[in-house]
Formats: C-alpha cells, sequence, structure tokens
C-alpha cells in the first residue's frame, strides 16, 4: 500500500529486467489512468508519475511486463489521504416538536481513513460579537539528526510548514533512491546506494505564514573520481604525433586527483596502449603514431580510491594536417613572341595547411596529347617564361602549386596562343632635334623608337610646318636613315619638326614636336673635337711616317691652318682638310719633325688653337762649343755642351775621335763613355720617370717639367752630376695634392645568416691629404645600381647587416680626402652572407631491396643563407656506434647500396653549404634490409580517359609509369593479339616505366591495348584505348553513271569502307575530258556533296568524260574512286522522218527514210525495222540496218496478209522513239506508181 496525500505528487519506480527488453504497460484496475500520468521506461526501471493527485486516483495500479518469454504483472494500491466525500441520502424523520431524527448513508468515498464521527449542526448561540479569525502563528523550527546515508529532521512552526529538499539549488523528488519521508514533527531524507554524484549540499526548507527557515547540509560521498571533463580534444596533429588535453573531472570523488592515466588505441583493435600512466597535468603530447592509422585516445583520472571512469576521444586519423593545395586559378599568357611566352596566375585558394614550396607548369601543342614541363626546378614566383618555342605552333599551359603534401591538382588550362611575334603599331621616336641649318633647309636627327612593335622599322616619316599655320607638310615619305634634312623652306620663317616610325603595320604617331627653328645659316664657334689620349705627347721613331687627324665643328666651315716653329709644313708636311676634320701627315720623320704643332681654326664666329706634341726617337745631334783648354806636349782638355737636339731622350755617353790635321782618318780616342761636365740625369724612385716628363738643361741648370700632372706622379725624383771629378745627386720629393688612391684589397670576417664584416687596406696613395673617411656601397650581383652601406666610416672595417639571405653581394670601397672622393675598390667575386644550415627535414626511408635502401628527405628549414651544396648521406648497423659515408648528392634522395640483407640499420643525412655542414637528421626508426613484396600496378594519370589519339602515318606513345615489387613482368596486347617488337614497334621497360612506341601509325593500329603486370604479388591488367585517325580511303566502288542526258549525268557510290576514324564531312566531285593530253586534269564540280548521289550539269554533249570521287573528312581529304571507261555524255537520237514504202511485192516491202534530225549528241549506229500484223499487239524486229543505209527491203512476209511498220535509229545510248506506218499495207503484187496522201497516209496504187 502507497500511501500519499491529497495534492501531493504520486511517484512508483519499479526496476525491470527481461531479455529481451520486455515491454511495459501501465494501467488501472478499476478505471482508467488519470490523463495527467506521466510514465518513464528504461532499459533497468520505470516509473509512473501522477502530480497533484486527488481522492479519485486512490485504486490498484497494475504494471504488466512481456516479451518473448513471457508475461508478468503486478499491482500495487495507492491510497490518496483526503478529507471524505459528503455523506449521501440525507433523510428526515421522526420531526417532533422540539427534535427532529437524522438518516444518512456513508460518503460514498472515506478519503483513505475510516470515518470516525459525524458533525451535527444545532440552532446559533448568542453572538459573541466580532471575532478575528486566524491561525496561531509559530516560525517554523529544525532540529536535524545526520544519520548514514539518511537525515532526519525535527520541524516545529504553527501553522504546519511545508516541507521541501533540494541539492545544488535543485528540488529533490522522490525517486528509487531517495525517499523523503515527513510528518507534522519529523522529515526524513533517506539515499539510498549512495554514488559519487550524490555528494553535494542538501538544504531543508520549511514555509509557513509566518517566514522561511532553511538548513544545508554538506553531503560528501567518497569514490573513485567521475570521467575528465571533456571533450578530450586531439591538436597539434601531424603524421607521427598530437596533442591531448582534457578538464578535471567534475566528480573528484572526495579525493585529490593525484595523476592521469593516458591510452591509445588503433580503431581495428580491441587493446588499449599506455601512453602515460603518471601524468600529472590536463594536457600531453602522444608521440610514435603511424601515418594513416585512426587512433582512439582515452583519459581517467586517478585518486586515492582507485581510477575513474574513462573520458574518449573521437575517432582521430594520423594525418598531416595540411593536404595538398587546391589548384592555382586565372593562368594567363603574356608577352608573346615566336620563340617565348610569359605566364602568369594567381595563388590557389587554398595552401592545403602548409606554404606553397613552388609550382610546376606544364604546356601542351594544340596538335599534341602530352603535356610536358616548362621548369626544371620550382618556381617561387607567379610568372615564369616558357622559351624554346616553335613559331607557329600554339600552346596551352597549366600550372600545379606544391606544398610539403604534394601536387595540387591542375589548373585550368589557359586559352590555346600561337607563338609569333606581336606586330603593332611602332612607338614613335624621340623628340628630334636640330643639328644643322642654312636659309633655305634644316638638318634633323633622332634616335630609333623604344620599341618596334614586333616588325623591324622600316623608315621615317619627316613633317614639318610653319609655327603658325597648323597644316603638316610631309618632308619625306620613308626615310631609313635616323639623320634627314628638310629642303625647300622660306628664309626667315620659323617651324617645327616631327617624325613618324614606319613598319609593315603601318605609320606610329608623331613624335614630340621639335624647338622652334628658323630658316637661317647658323653661326658656331670653330671647336676641336679630340680625346685626352689625343692631346699626349706623340712618339714616333725615326724614319717611320706619322700622321694626325683633329675632327672640329664650326658655322660657318672654319678655315684650317698649321704651324711649327721655322718650319714650312705646307712644304715638309701633307695637310688634308675637310668639313669636318683636318690632318697632317709627315713621311720618314727625324728628329727636325719633333716639337709642338699648332692647328688653328677661324671662323666669323671666333677662332680656336690647338697644340700637339711629336717626339721623334732618333740618335742625338752633334754636342757644341767644343773647346781645347790645357794643352801640354802629352795632352789636352776638351770640353763641349750638350747636342741641341737629344734625339727623344736624354744622352747617355759621348764617344771622342782625333785626327792628325795633315791625315784625313779619324782614330777613336777611347771606349770609356764619358759623362759631360755639365750632363745631369734625372731619374724616379720605384719606377721609370713619366713619359710626359719634359727635361730642360743648361749650363747652369736643369729643369724636369710634367704637365697635367695626376697623383700617380707623386714620389722622390733624383737629379744625378757625375763628371771625372766625382759624382753628386741631389733628391726632391713631389707630393701631388689630389684625390685617394683606391684601397687596398677587400677581405670579409665573421659572415654569418644576413650579415658579414668586411676590411680593407688603405690606399697606397693618399691623394697628399690625410684620409678623412670611406665611403662602403654594396650591390646585388644580378644588378647594377649600388646602394650605400655607410657614407663616414671612420675604420679600415664595418659589420654590415640586414642582407639578403642567400643573395650574392658585391662591395666597393672608395677613400675620402680633403680633396674629394678617390677611385673606388671593388670586388670582382661576389660573397653571400651565409652560416651552416639547419638538419634537412624528415629523413624516409621509401624503399628496401635485399642490399639497398632508398631514402629521401626534405629541405632545410633554412639554408643558412646561402645555397645548399648538397647533402651527406650516412648509414651504420644497429647497435654499433660507426657511421659509414654513402655518399654524396646534390639531389634530395639517394639509394644507399652494399647493405646485408635482414640486417638491421640507421640512416642519416647532413646538409652543405658554402660555410659548413650542419647537424644530422636521422630516420624515425631503425630499418630491416628486405625485398618487399608489393602488388604491380601502374599509373595512368597522365593519358586523359585511357584515350589517345594519333593520326596516320604518326608516331605514338604509351608511357605508363608502373611500380610493384619485384618488378612486375610486362606484357602488351592489342586486342587479343601479344605485341613483339617489329621496325614499326618497340617496347622499352625499366623497374619504374614501359613505355610503347608504334611508328607510321596505321588505321589497323587503333583499338584497345592491354597492359598487364605480373609479379609474385599478383597479376593486374590496364587498358588503354587508341584511336587512329586519319584521312578515309577512297569511296566504294565502282562510281555508277545514271541519268544521262545531253548536258548531265547521275553519279552514285558507295560509302568509304574505312571513314578515317571521323564522320566524312563531304565528297569531292571532278571531272575531265577523254581525249587530247592536256585534257587530261581533272577538275572540281563540287566540294560541297553531302550524300553518295550527285547530278552533274553544264556538260558538253558528244563529249566523253572521266569522273572521279574524293572523300574528305577532318583530316584530309582521301584517294579517289574514278570511272573505269569514259563517259559519253549523249541522248537517244530523234526518231528517222519521212518514212515511206517504195514498193511492196507478194512477200517483200520496201521502206525508205531519211535519218532522224538529231543524233543525239552521238554518232548513229543503225536502224531498227520492226513489224506488226494487223490485229496483232507484238512488234518484232524484222531487220537491223547500218546507219548508212537510208531504204531496205523486209522479205518473207505472207502474202495478202496485212503489214504495220515503224523504224528507229539507234547510237551508243540506245534506241530512239519509233516512227510507224499508221495504214496497214496489203502484201500483194502491185502494178503501178505508188503515192501517198499525206493528209491521210492512205496509199494509192496506179
Amino acid at each position: 500500500m502507497v500511501n500519499v496525500r491529497a495534492s501531493a505528487t504520486l511517484r512508483l519506480f519499479v526496476t525491470t529486467r527481461g531479455k529481451p527488453e520486455p515491454e511495459v504497460r501501465w494501467s488501472k484496475a478499476d478505471g482508467t489512468l488519470n490523463e495527467r500520468a506521466q510514465i518513464e521506461v528504461t532499459s533497468s526501471y520505470t516509473m509512473l508519475v501522477i502530480e497533484n493527485v486527488d481522492r479519485f486516483d486512490t485504486g490498484k495500479y497494475v504494471l504488466t511486463l512481456e516479451n518473448l518469454s513471457g508475461s508478468k504483472s503486478a499491482f500495487i494500491n495507492v491510497r490518496v489521504l483526503d478529507s471524505p466525500s459528503a455523506p449521501t441520502n440525507l433523510g428526515v424523520k421522526d420531526v417532533k416538536r422540539n427534535s427532529v431524527s437524522l438518516s444518512w448513508e456513508p460518503p460514498l468515498i472515506d478519503g483513505g481513513a475510516k470515518i470516525s464521527h459525524y458533525i451535527q449542526l444545532s440552532a446559533p448561540s448568542e453572538s459573541t460579537g466580532p471575532v478575528t479569525v486566524k491561525d496561531d502563528v509559530d516560525p517554523p523550527t529544525i532540529i536535524l539528526e545526520d544519520k548514514f546515508r539518511q537525515i532526519d529532521a525535527e520541524i516545529t512552526g504553527r501553522p504546519l510548514p511545508v516541507v521541501s529538499w533540494s541539492k545544488d539549488g535543485k528540488e529533490i523528488e522522490a525517486k528509487a533512491r531517495c525517499e523523503i519521508t515527513s510528518t507534522n514533527f519529523t522529515t526524513t531524507l533517506i539515499v539510498k546506494d549512495a554514488i559519487r554524484r550524490d555528494s553535494g549540499q542538501y538544504v531543508l526548507t520549511l514555509h509557513n505564514v509566518a517566514g522561511t527557515r532553511s538548513v544545508a547540509i554538506n553531503c560528501k560521498v567518497l569514490d573513485r573520481p567521475g570521467p575528465a571533463s571533456g571533450p578530450l580534444t586531439v591538436s597539434g596533429l601531424t603524421a607521427e604525433k598530437c596533442t591531448l588535453s582534457w578538464g578535471p573531472p567534475q566528480e573528484n570523488g572526495g579525493a585529490e586527483i593525484m595523476h592521469y592515466i593516458v591510452e591509445k588505441r588503433e580503431t581495428s583493435r580491441l587493446a588499449w596502449t599506455l601512453v602515460y600512466g603518471d601524468m600529472k597535468a590536463t594536457t600531453c603530447k602522444v608521440t610514435k603514431l603511424l601515418k594513416g592509422n585512426e587512433y582512439i585516445f582515452r583519459v581517467r583520472g586517478v585518486n586515492k580510491y582507485g581510477d575513474g571512469e574513462s573520458l574518449e576521444s573521437e575517432p582521430t586519423k594520423a594525418t598531416d594536417p595540411f593536404t595538398v593545395p587546391s589548384a592555382p586559378t586565372n593562368v594567363q599568357v603574356t608577352s608573346v613572341t615566336s620563340e617565348a611566352m610569359t605566364i602568369c596566375w594567381e595563388r590557389p585558394v587554398s595552401d592545403g595547411g602548409s606554404s606553397i614550396a613552388g609550382y610546376v607548369i606544364e604546356k601542351r601543342e594544340k596538335t599534341g596529347l602530352r603535356w610536358c614541363r616548362v621548369n626544371k626546378k620550382p618556381v617561387y614566383d607567379l610568372r615564369v617564361k616558357a622559351s624554346h618555342l616553335r613559331e607557329g605552333c600554339e600552346y596551352e599551359y597549366r600550372v600545379f602549386a606544391e606544398n610539403t603534401a604534394g601536387l595540387s591538382a591542375p589548373s585550368t588550362p589557359c586559352p590555346l596562343t600561337r607563338a609569333e611575334d606581336p606586330q603593332f603599331l611602332p612607338s614613335p621616336p624621340a623628340k628630334p632635334r636640330i643639328i644643322d641649318s642654312t636659309k633655305t633647309t634644316v638638318t634633323l636627327s633622332w634616335n630609333k623608337p623604344l620599341f618596334d612593335g614586333g616588325a623591324p622599322v622600316t623608315g621615317y616619316r619627316v613633317e614639318y610646318r610653319k609655327t603658325l599655320d597648323d597644316e603638316w607638310i610631309v618632308g619625306v615619305q620613308n626615310t631609313k636613315n635616323t639623320e634627314f634634312t628638310v629642303v625647300g623652306l622660306s628664309p626667315g620663317t620659323e617651324y617645327v619638326f616631327v617624325v613618324k616610325s614606319i613598319n609593315k603595320i603601318g605609320v606610329s604617331e608623331p613624335s614630340p614636336e621639335s624647338d622652334k627653328q628658323v630658316a637661317k645659316e647658323r653661326e658656331e664657334e670653330p671647336t676641336f673635337d679630340v680625346s685626352n689620349e689625343m692631346r699626349k705627347t706623340l712618339i714616333v721613331k725615326d724614319g717611320s711616317s706619322f700622321t694626325m687627324k683633329v675632327p672640329f665643328k664650326g658655322k660657318p666651315i672654319p678655315s684650317v691652318t698649321w704651324a711649327k716653329p721655322d718650319v714650312d709644313l705646307r712644304v715638309r708636311a701633307v695637310i688634308d682638310t675637310t668639313d669636318t676634320f683636318t690632318s697632317i701627315t709627315l713621311e720618314k720623320a727625324t728628329r727636325n719633325d719633333s716639337g709642338k704643332y699648332t692647328v688653328t681654326l677661324s671662323n666669323v664666329s671666333g677662332t680656336s688653337s690647338l697644340t700637339l706634341t711629336v717626339r721623334v726617337l732618333d740618335s742625338p745631334g752633334p754636342p757644341s762649343h767644343i773647346e781645347v783648354k790645357e794643352v801640354t806636349k802629352t795632352s789636352a782638355t776638351i770640353t763641349w755642351d750638350t747636342p741641341e737636339i737629344e734625339g727623344g731622350g736624354p744622352v747617355k755617353n759621348y764617344l771622342i775621335d782625333y785626327r792628325e790635321a795633315s791625315k784625313k782618318g779619324w782614330t777613336r780616342l777611347t771606349d770609356t763613355f764619358f759623362i759631360p761636365l755639365k750632363g745631369p740625369t734625372w731619374s724616379k724612385l720605384d719606377s721609370e720617370l713619366p713619359i710626359m716628363a719634359d727635361i730642360n738643361t743648361t749650363d747652369s741648370f736643369s729643369t724636369l717639367t710634367i704637365e697635367n700632372c695626376t697623383r700617380y706622379e707623386a714620389g722622390k725624383y733624383t737629379l744625378s752630376l757625375e763628371n771625372n771629378s766625382g759624382r753628386k745627386s741631389i733628391t726632391f720629393t713631389v707630393k701631388v695634392l689630389d684625390t685617394p688612391g683606391p684601397p687596398g684589397a677587400i677581405t670579409f670576417k665573421d659572415i654569418t645568416r644576413g650579415a658579414l664584416t668586411v676590411m680593407w687596406d688603405a690606399p697606397a696613395t693618399d691623394g697628399g691629404s690625410r684620409i678623412h673617411h670611406y665611403i662602403v656601397d654594396k650591390r646585388e650581383a644580378s644588378r647594377l645600381a649600388w646602394q650605400e652601406v655607410s657614407t663616414k666610416c671612420s675604420r679600415q672595417m664595418i659589420r654590415v647587416t640586414g642582407l639578403e639571405i642567400g643573395v650574392p653581394y658585391l662591395f666597393r670601397v672608395i677613400a675620402v680626402n680633403h680633396y674629394g672622393q678617390g677611385e673606388p675598390k671593388e670586388m670582382t667575386e661576389p660573397i653571400i652572407a651565409t652560416e651552416e644550415p639547419a638538419p634537412p627535414k624528415r629523413l624516409d626511408v621509401v624503399d628496401t631491396t635485399n642490399s639497398t635502401a632508398s631514402l629521401v628527405w626534405l629541405k632545410p628549414e633554412h639554408d643558412g643563407g646561402s645555397r645548399i651544396r648538397g647533402y651527406i648521406v650516412e648509414f651504420r648497423a644497429k647497435g654499433t656506434d660507426h657511421w659509414v659515408v654513402s655518399g654524396e648528392t646534390k639531389s634530395q634522395k639517394m639509394l644507399v647500396e652494399g647493405l646485408i640483407e635482414n640486417t638491421e640499420y640507421d640512416f642519416r643525412v647532413k646538409a652543405k653549404n658554402d660555410a659548413g655542414i650542419s647537424e644530422p637528421q636521422g630516420t624515425f626508426s631503425s630499418v630491416v634490409i628486405k625485398e618487399p613484396c608489393i602488388e604491380p600496378t601502374a599509373d595512368l594519370s597522365s593519358i586523359t580517359n585511357q584515350l589517345i589519339t594519333c593520326k596516320t602515318s604518326n608516331t605514338f606513345t604509351i608511357d605508363v609509369p608502373i611500380s610493384g615489387r619485384p618488378a612486375p613482368k610486362v606484357t602488351w596486347k592489342l586486342e587479343e593479339m601479344k605485341l613483339k617488337e617489329t621496325d614499326r614497334v618497340s617496347i622499352k621497360t625499366s623497374k619504374e616505366r614501359t613505355i610503347l612506341v608504334v611508328k607510321d601509325s596505321k588505321r589497323s593500329d587503333s583499338g584497345k591495348y592491354y597492359l598487364t603486370l605480373e609479379n609474385a604479388a599478383g597479376v593486374k591488367t590496364f587498358t588503354v584505348t587508341v584511336v587512329i585517325v586519319g584521312r578515309p580511303s577512297p569511296p566504294t566502288g565502282p562510281v555508277e553513271i545514271s541519268g544521262i542526258s545531253s548536258e548531265s549525268c547521275t553519279l552514285s557510290w558507295s560509302e568509304p569502307a574505312d571513314d578515317g576514324g571521323t564522320d566524312i564531312s563531304n565528297y569531292i566531285v571532278e571531272k575531265r575530258e577523254s581525249g587530247s593530253a592536256n585534257m587530261k586534269s581533272y577538275k572540281t564540280v563540287t566540294t560541297e556533296c553531302r550524300k553518295t548521289l550527285y547530278r552533274i550539269s553544264g556538260l558538253e554533249e558528244g563529249v566523253y568524260y572521266f569522273f572521279r570521287v574524293l572523300p574528305e573528312n577532318i583530316y584530309g581529304v582521301g584517294e579517289p574512286c574514278e570511272t573505269a571507261e569514259a563517259v559519253l555524255v549523249c541522248e537517244v537520237p530523234s526518231v528517222p522522218v519521212k518514212l515511206e514504202i517504195v514498193d511492196v511485192s507478194k512477200s517483200s516491202v520496201t521502206l525508205h527514210w531519211e535519218k532522224p534530225l538529231h543524233d543525239g549528241g552521238s554518232r548513229l549506229t543503225g536502224y531498227i525495222i520492226e513489224a506488226c500484223k494487223v490485229g496483232s499487239d507484238r512488234w518484232s524486229a524484222v531487220a537491223t540496218v547500218k546507219a548508212s543505209v537510208s531504204q531496205h527491203t523486209i522479205q518473207s512476209l505472207t502474202e495478202n496478209d496485212q503489214y504495220l511498220f515503224r523504224i528507229r535509229a539507234t547510237n551508243s545510248r540506245g534506241a530512239s522513239e519509233s516512227t510507224d506506218i499508221v495504214t496497214p499495207v496489203i502484201i500483194q503484187e502491185i502494178k503501178g506508181k505508188i503515192s501517198k496522201h499525206k493528209s491521210s497516209h492512205h496509199f494509192c496504187f496506179y
């Protein structure tokens, strides 16, 4: 029995079990369930809930469980405690004056309790006066008694308070495990089978009109912890590792979480693998995942009571977080020439989660089937230049993006673009310059246009106008020179000029207008146009010839004069003068030709002179002023002066001869060289005297003069004097004040990634002033512009930073003194600011055999600032410390050979650049060397739709990458026929690919080609369809002729047996006349015939024709099918005329006729005579005669019978219509003359 107060909530909780899970039904034995009844059903229990019950909910409630095994029922009696209903059948009997007897029946509903008594109402007493109706009020009180798994509380209050229990802010409802029992003075909360979720704060609240009182009780259930707070997040996922994170459990089981246990398992397995058994944090890193495998992770907390519940993650696949990028977009072609094009594109919309490492570009010709790589190395820019194209061919391009995951799908190919030089109008020349003018002419000069429009500039058009007019006048239509003189101008008029470029496309826009120019004679002061080299002293040898050519200009043309002191050059030299230069030539130069030559220009605008120095190298002239002094019996002293002409160089020695006055022969006095008394010698320390040095010596002094000296003439000069008495010298130090020379050698140190220190030596020549500072510049080796590094470097070294990684640089240093900047010292070889690279990324063993291992790796994250020069690969057997160098390579892969089968090896790779070798990068784990067994496969992705189309006579290639271990056996078949190598067919097979090449293809080569790969792992077959297309075969003959008339005929034929692989688009019908040799060529009748029937008109009557038909498809015109014999264009002749009977006998008739008016275009071949007896419809030929016959006698006729006759003419086309005699002829002997009445066709005999 379950008792529940009225207005309370009824809860009937029943645990259930059964297999299979039973069906649950609630019902009420004595009525129907209340509409307010709520039923909850789970796999382990069911509960009936009715809120706000009343007395009508009292009764027997039945629970029925049913499954395949049977059915069971149970009932629960429910009593709702409430006031009884009113008594029934109230009756009055025994009515008296002061009493009445009442009778009634018990209430139908006793309110769940026995009726204790009834209340009878009497007459009212006297009034007590006004009374306020109210309850006595006492605030509620609570006295708690906490027991194990039970909370008891004593309660008081007036009126009785309303009791409610709550936990963590939510009201507690009576359930299977929670039981609340309340009376007027106590309330009890019982929690059965406590679990950790029952921990928390329980609050008992009493409420009446006097107030509210609450008491909180904290309850802690000691247990293992609950699951960690989810979700279990997987982040930082790669193919090898990931990071897990979670939150602490919301229910710690009443004790502190000591650590967590982290486990993993593959979804294909049931066993869990321990990752961490003592993880203190709520995040951890999981490593050693297998790429491509799917994992589930779980975490559970641990407290002192044990392991808690697990929190599992969603299945996660161990893959890199990035994928291949999306395809590049908007591929366009620009800068098109006959040999090259520039391809541009836009970045992919998505990089796949990894930065784009480069782009791969492919091209394809319009007539080709295969895509070819444009770039051998990845392109990092968004443009690339495709060169070595074939002029006139059309190309399309597509682009792949590449990241760490691989290549993207190809972009949409760009439209076909023809490789040809673009042709436009050229750009105009630059502004023309006025270089000369006269009273009626102006001479212009201009530069070629910057852009020729893609076609060579063939000429220029010069136009001019008066400054006050708007009309342009053409000075010349087309001149190939870039200089032109406009003639026919009006003297004193001001003009402006423009020039237009011309190529084969047309004439360009005009150039900017020239400066205004008045047509008048120009006056320019004469000037010399000579270089500094020409101004230097000209040195020639004795006996040679020399010419000095001096350009000049001036307006009007100046007069020219040459002069040399004491020499008439008009006699000694040959002078040649034109409008632009003058020259002087001297033959067989001597020492007398040395000296200064002056050329003078003179016109109305002024005079200009130029002096040129010539030194002729010759033997010296004779010494002068020879004197004999201090003569004794045996000696004499001789003195002399140096020669006036030294022959272009200082005199080194003298030779002295003597002779007796009475004799003519000279005798050499001595071979000793004598230095004259006053002969000085100049020299320069550490070098020779400058060639420009001029020495002038007299009896009392010597002068050394150097004109236009530079810093290189600075130094120590020595003047030496020597005679028989001794030797003396004096040294002069010469300091030339100039800018400094170039600094010394440039060196470097402390080179790192993007930075280095530049050092240099001081200049050998400081220019006579202290070096203030240095200017240091840099430039990229691929550029010409210099950039400042420092403009005031006070030391001979500087630290340069911020250099581009991997870019070669050149440096120069300029010294600066008081007089300015000196010459720069530039590097000849560039340098790269670099350091050792980072180790390569991710070394993988991608393949093994019985003795080799194939390694691949990724580039280092940074190259240290210089290009990676190569990679060093090393290996060792597992368990040893000795690394063996396998080799060095520039690529990112290597085949390591010489390994031992079934041995475990470790591998590592190092990167190398200009600065050194990086740290090694090793494999993730050791690798066992053995031959794998892999099923063969082929990659047909490069063959679109596995279809190859080729024109006949061309070569087609089926190039298929293959794989499989061991290397598969390759077999090629065409349909059912196994292919073998022939002169046309070649098969080349390697481990990586098989290539089938068919040369001079035929239509019979079309079909399905089967590639079969077979090894120990299995057999696979792949199919490629080849369609050979070409011109069609000849139409199927013969060509039949029908419907021949005098000017037309109809040809018919059948379709070709082979249409060339595509539909026949049309037929070409041709004709030729038969006869003379010059009439054997065919002429086209039509090219638009779509059917296998064609009517040819416009033929000449009586002419023999040959006809032929040629099929055509998109690949060309096929071979013809011809008529076997010539066809005569004609028709049957017209009927013979004037048929008449000229004689009749008893057995014969003689007929006469004349030939037809028209022979049908063909010569008559004869006549056919037919006869028919009267009364019969059967005509029969009775005679056939030649065409030359016009009369014939028909014999063997029956006497007295009547006959009708007719005649037809014949030619090569056939017989004509017949001409018959309508009037019958009686066969009998007739005497007399026959006459014919034309009007009636009757024959008369007389």
